[in-house]
């Protein structure tokens, strides 16, 4: 997320709250689509579980946890809702 006071980028988050009733302590790979209820609190998807790796290149790597993903069939997605004052992660 992009802080507009200060302009910095905020990881948000990285893995799911160990208490949330699914999937607790996973990681969270392929973040996306941000949304931000009246209340505060802040929505996520995610679009896969295969993590992002560098390559040779020290570059990291996209292509390659995408094209698993789609090899695999395996297209997840997740709704993450996130407490913006508690940075509490539940999966959905």
């Amino acid at each position: 997320m992009l802080e507009k006071a200060s302009g910095k980028v905020v990881v948000l988050a990285s893995q799911v709250s160990n208490d949330s009733p699914l999937d607790p302590e996973s990681v969270i790979n392929y973040a996306n689509d941000l949304s931000i209820a009246e209340d505060g609190m802040i929505y996520f998807t995610t679009s896969s579980e295969i993590p992002v790796v560098p390559n040779a290149l020290g570059f990291w790597d996209t292509y390659h946890s995408f094209t698993l993903t789609m090899l695999k069939v395996w297209l997840v997605t997740s709704v993450l809702p996130a407490n913006n004052a508690s940075s509490h992660i539940d999966c959905l």
